[in-house]
């Protein structure tokens, strides 16, 4: 049953400032149609990555406990809850697996400080020591604000790309889970898309895990009601272990070119010869590759963009090496088949990322080999993920048989829109690729 809620959407007066204590906040209240069925009162909030750590203030205006080490490790509980890439339905898939970030919230700014997190707190009846009402985090979702070219007409567009939505899995005393099986995620939605109207966004999108029926189900009935555009792009994710993956012959051809500007702007044009058409690619500009790609290096030193330079100093093939490890810390749980050997060998705490990857295929696989050597020698990184799609010149090269499928989702203002997108970045066997060389999913 639909009901009325609000949300407090908070923001920093000053958005060029970072973590300024004397910089006004604006505190602006929203009221949006919820379709939830939890019957208890909801504290929604959304609000700057970059502003977490004066959550403080928030809370307190808002009546609740006011500990920012008691916010953050709820954030901490919620966004560890095991995702789920199993299909809740057949069975099917091999894994879940839970995620501890580290340095919250500096870890997720460094990748896109525009981007806001959307928390949904349910107070208690008891006070905390602070006076406000003690509470629990339900959901937490993050919205990156991203940049993207509308090929119809060449203009610049901005999307929200969704990541991390995590619903709390506590269980009541009788063994309920209370938030997991009540809607949650429908009215989460409802304010992501109040925040599009708000900041003039129509295009965002997400992935999730392998079929979730209750986060589909939130989507379909979400974007039924407010007659939005959707759709759905299956992708598959193969684990390498670097063990067995690595080359050490290859690791001597490889050269860091992340200070490199003619060598990055030459990296860019080939990764956009390939990309440049898919559906929301998140870096339209240079500059934009540029400004993410400064605040991955600012933060994870050991992340950077190499390329492979062969006995005549060509370079052959480029990428992205993003070294998860980082940013945080990986458990499987409950895996099957064969993602129990890596969860017994404890493999996954540190995982390589490598993404934009180009160049003649046999030197891409190449390049993935001799950073695998590199990383798990110089960084103790075990794992390396490559992520795939139809249309990917590389997807027989990334094929391993530890394979876990997955899913992205799109929602556009209106469905005519979406078409008018899908059609401009549709190729020629009729596949339509999305943008997935994000660095963090």
């Amino acid at each position: 049953m639909a009901k009325q809620r609000q949300f407090h959407y908070v923001r920093q007066a000053n958005g060029n400032e970072w973590f300024k204590a004397d910089q006004k906040l604006t505190f602006d209240t929203h009221d949006f149609l919820a379709l939830d069925r939890f019957k208890e009162e909801l504290v929604l909030i959304a609000i700057q990555v970059k502003l977490l750590p004066r959550i403080s203030e928030v809370l307190k205006e808002l009546g609740l406990d006011n500990s920012l080490d008691f916010f953050q490790s709820e954030c901490r509980e919620v966004i560890s809850v095991p995702e789920k890439h199993i299909n809740e339905k057949t069975g099917k898939g091999n894994l879940s697996f839970q995620i501890y970030f580290k340095n919250v919230p500096e870890s997720m700014a460094s990748i896109n400080e525009g981007a806001c997190v959307v928390v949904a707190l349910h107070p208690l009846d008891e006070l905390s020591a602070s006076g406000g009402k003690s509470y629990r985090m339900a959901g937490y979702v993050h919205a990156n604000r991203f940049n993207f070219r509308d090929h119809t007409d060449n203009s610049i567009q901005e999307g929200y790309y969704y990541n991390l939505l995590r619903i709390s899995s506590y269980t009541s005393k009788e063994g309920r889970n209370i938030y997991r099986q009540c809607g949650m995620f429908s009215s989460i939605f409802a304010i992501l898309s109040k925040m599009c109207d708000l900041n003039g966004i129509s295009c965002t999108y997400a992935n999730f895990g392998r079929e979730n029926r209750g986060m589909q189900r939130s989507i379909k009935i979400l974007t039924d009601r407010l007659n939005k555009g959707y759709d759905r792009y299956p992708v598959d994710s193969y684990t390498h272990i670097n063990r067995v993956f690595r080359r050490r012959r290859q690791a001597k051809y490889l050269v860091n070119i992340s200070q490199d500007e003619t060598a990055l702007k030459s990296f860019y044009n080939d990764s956009m010869a390939l990309r440049e058409k898919y559906l929301f690619n998140q870096y339209p500009r240079f500059e934009d590759f540029k400004k993410m790609l400064d605040q991955v290096l600012a933060y994870s030193k050991s992340s950077g963009v190499y390329s492979y330079i062969d006995k005549n100093g060509v370079s052959r093939a480029s990428c992205l090496a993003m070294n998860w490890g980082d940013y945080f810390d990986m458990t499987l749980d409950n895996p099957k088949g064969l993602f129990k050997l890596i969860a017994k060998l404890k493999l996954t705490d540190k995982i390589l990322f490598p993404v934009h990857n180009v160049g003649e295929p046999n030197y891409v696989k190449k390049l993935w080999q001799g950073l695998a050597y590199k990383f798990e020698k110089e960084e103790k990184v075990h794992i390396t993920l490559l992520n795939t799609m139809d249309c990917d010149p590389y997807k027989s090269l990334k094929k391993s048989p530890l394979h876990d499928p997955f899913v992205y989702f799109s929602i556009n203002n209106t469905q005519e829109e979406y078409d008018r997108f899908k059609k401009a970045s549709t190729l020629k066997d009729g596949t339509c690729p999305v943008f997935m060389e994000t660095p963090l999913l």
